[in-house]
């Protein structure tokens, strides 16, 4: 949705055509169900309380070119435990290359000082062979080598700007290593930098792609191989560093602000999920709105119970199936919420086991 306000339309109709090879079409829905398949999302201003409806379907693109979209993509931040397990994914045998994950999911995102929108920069790279161009021109020679040399020169500053995000980036996942994850006595240093620069080879006429490698120092040593040295927790932690060293390299004023979370935080134990749910819930990410999901019900109600008096400033909700009438979207309610309801029902015995967990609860958080 956020992407598509910098989309032209048919690429954004593309996933709404039933025959296309990008169709996200439900695979079981009805013919009528797909017809009127839609993306609708309400936007509400806080502040002045006013509302603003988009629709993308195969013929409405309303969010095209649209000044407040464009800037909420850029602003906003989806993290799944995906990205972060890509960070790692490496045979002992292989070199760490972070380019694949770069390229799709922070490139986007990134402005580096000599060149702003570095994933133009990048696009056009990849879009815009010389050799290609000037053999469908039919171009001369004089002509051919200038747009070489206009070539080489954009990827020179490709890797200049890649350098210096990454610089930057670094410095921020260094720092957000150090206030969160830190431990006594043991001295993390991370660097994340490029391996190998983008370059073209002007006898095979193809483009080689740049590589990052991830460096990790412990106490001053070098690990050479951090995806099989250190435990995937250690892991999680310096790629957790790393991607939203990333976010808090390039903010972005927007006047929407988004924190996607899906299922991120699976491979870690409790004690290092709270961390990370600390993390979320600090002033660090106070200006975006955090939507958090999970498979895992333990780790849902302990962000509930962590939370605490703030609940109300959150929507808790569930997907529940029933074979009457499908998947539902259902308000996870409290033990204290439940009890009410039972009393309203007078249900008195019910009302009192929610309530009796409700003050295990509050005495589990005050002792802590």
């Amino acid at each position: 949705f956020l992407q598509s306000a910098a989309k032209d339309t048919p690429n954004v109709a593309k996933y709404f055509d039933d025959a296309g090879p990008q169709s996200l079409l439900n695979v079981h829905a009805t013919s009528a169900e797909r017809t009127s398949a839609a993306v609708v999302v309400t936007l509400a201003d806080q502040s002045s309380g006013s509302t603003k409806t988009y629709s993308l379907t195969s013929a409405l693109h309303d969010t095209k070119s649209d000044p407040d979209i464009k800037k909420a993509n850029l602003a906003s931040d989806f993290i799944t435990y995906r990205v972060l397990s890509s960070f790692y994914q490496f045979r002992n045998s292989q070199a760490i290359d972070l380019w694949p994950v770069f390229e799709q999911e922070i490139l986007p995102f990134a402005q580096g000082t000599s060149t702003m929108d570095i994933a133009t920069l990048w696009h056009r790279l990849k879009t815009s062979d010389p050799f290609i161009q000037s053999k469908a021109s039919g171009e001369a020679a004089w002509f051919r080598k200038a747009r070489y040399e206009r070539y080489e020169a954009d990827i020179a500053r490709f890797n200049q700007a890649l350098g210096e995000v990454l610089a930057k980036i670094t410095t921020e996942a260094q720092k957000f290593y150090g206030e969160h994850f830190a431990e006594p006595d043991t001295q993390v240093e991370l660097v994340v930098g490029v391996t190998a620069a983008c370059s073209y080879d002007r006898y095979e006429h193809r483009i080689a792609m740049p590589s990052i490698g991830f460096e990790v120092k412990l106490n001053g040593d070098a690990i050479r191989k951090p995806q099989s040295f250190l435990n995937e927790a250690k892991l999680t932690q310096l790629a957790l560093s790393v991607r939203f060293g990333a976010t808090l390299a390039h903010l972005h004023d927007s006047p929407m602000k988004l924190l996607v979370l899906d299922d991120l935080l699976i491979s870690l134990d409790l004690n290092n999920r709270m961390k990370v749910v600390d993390i979320i819930l600090s002033e660090t990410f106070a200006e975006h709105q955090k939507i958090i999901l999970t498979h895992d019900l333990g780790f849902f109600n302990e962000f509930r119970r962590r939370i605490g008096a703030s609940h109300t400033d959150w929507s808790f909700q569930h997907f529940k199936s029933v074979q009457s009438t499908g998947i539902t979207l259902k308000e996870a309610k409290t033990e204290v919420q439940k009890a009410e309801d039972y009393l309203n029902g007078h249900s008195l015995d019910e009302a009192a086991i929610c309530l009796r967990r409700a003050a295990d609860d509050s005495a589990k958080r005050l002792r802590e």
